[in-house]
């Protein structure tokens, strides 16, 4: 059931998403608050999850990015999956739940060169007393072998779910077990890989904690419908624009890549590694910086850690959520870097790559990190939704690299 835009976005996405942690629950009023502490695998950041009767503990990856959850099943992880993650999988065992329900629907999500599939199943996600029945798929095969957890934790739309199958966020909102419908994202500080235990990052479910993370004022950007509903964390983006500058502060280079208004997309997911450009724009966006991108391409300048500074930005405009003006987000060189390209440590890899589509910006981890991020549905029912994505400059004692 993903439509075009959606099936780009998950085509198009490299190897950096989501895996493991502990979930605490605090109470307000009637309803939960779920706190999933982020634990990094080999880049990719996950949440625990209990499932079943009795609970089982599973490894998921959170993904702002596509909206059907799923787990490996036992064909899945007993040879039918190819594993390269280099992290053992604990099979979905739907025998060993009294709560597993098989819907008798064999749903498949399709990713580039591969995808996932398997019956759509029913059961109990569970932790502290907090217990809901969700939707997702009992995977029995899927390209999705590098990855460091079990399966995928869906957390955009329902609207793009598979057949009978909902997000975690619009479950819990629609069965009254959050009272707040948004959910906020915090990385933590290490990024790489928090050496089997949870870091400093949290997933809030249910609420958002600003206060505690967040330097100054949120900068909102309104959430944009496709075909009159909401499906990705997306928003208008107006412009891109680049900048070098020398010691004494005198710009080197720089420049600007204007777009319609509604005609260029910033999506913002989790399930990406990298920031994704427009392929047609990808030469001007390492211009802007001094960068050369043909270069970089044949392996004739490979990144030093060094060059990712300050001396360099980028600056991305939305709609902003004020109807008559744009918000700006810069992100300077520093906040870009990931050592370890070509396998040296004191190179860096390119922040930059392709999105494969002329108007498509994806905006992934490398750029969510930076934040305290804020995903608001503006209601618990979806004719309610008023979405807006929030974004906040972290605390000195919140940051990273």
């Amino acid at each position: 059931m993903n439509t075009p835009m959606a099936k780009m976005v998950l085509s198009i996405r490299a190897a950096v998403v989501p895996a493991a942690a502990a979930v605490l629950l605090a109470r307000s009023g009637s309803a939960a608050v779920l706190e999933f502490p982020v634990t990094i695998r080999n880049t990719y950041a996950c949440i625990d999850i209990s499932v079943g009767t009795p609970p089982q503990n599973h490894v998921l990856v959170f993904d702002t990015g596509s909206a059907t959850s799923w787990i490996a099943n036992e064909n899945c992880v007993d040879g039918g999956c190819d594993n390269v993650s280099g992290y053992p999988w604990k099979a979905y065992d739907s025998d060993s739940s009294v709560t597993s329900k098989d819907l008798g629907i064999y749903d498949s999500i399709s990713y580039l060169g591969g995808g996932t599939g398997g019956e759509v199943y029913s059961d109990k996600f569970s932790h502290d007393g907090l217990t809901w029945t969700q939707t997702f798929i009992s995977a029995n095969q899927t390209s999705m072998g590098f990855i460091a957890g079990e399966g995928f934790f869906g957390l955009a739309f329902s609207s793009i779910a598979e057949e009978d199958t909902k997000t975690v966020m619009e479950t819990l909102m629609q069965d009254r077990q959050v009272d707040v419908p948004r959910f906020g994202l915090y990385y933590g500080t290490e990024f790489n890989d928090t050496h089997g235990h949870p870091g400093k990052g949290v997933l809030t479910l249910g609420d958002s904690h600003e206060r505690k993370y967040v330097d100054g004022d949120v900068a909102w950007v309104p959430g944009k419908k496709d075909s009159g509903v909401y499906e990705l964390w997306r928003s208008n983006l107006k412009t891109f624009y680049g900048e070098r500058k020398d010691n004494n502060g005198n710009i080197q280079n720089n420049g600007s890549l204007q777009y319609d208004l509604g005609a260029a997309n910033g999506v913002f997911d989790t399930g990406a590694g990298l920031i994704y450009v427009p392929d047609a724009t990808i030469d001007a966006v390492y211009d802007s910086i001094g960068w050369n991108y043909t270069a970089l391409l044949h392996g004739d300048y490979l990144p030093s850690c060094t060059d990712m500074n300050s001396t360099w930005s980028v600056t991305f405009t939305f709609e902003s959520d004020e109807s008559s003006d744009f918000t700006n987000i810069t992100l300077t060189g520093d906040q870009l870097k990931i050592p370890g390209f070509a396998y040296q440590t004191d190179k860096c890899n390119p922040p930059f790559s392709t999105s494969g589509s002329p108007h498509l910006f994806l905006l992934g981890q490398l750029y969510l990190r930076n934040f305290y991020s804020i995903f608001d549905f503006g209601g618990l029912k979806v004719e309610d939704y008023n979405v807006r994505i929030g974004f906040g400059n972290l605390k000195k004692e919140w940051r990273g690299i």
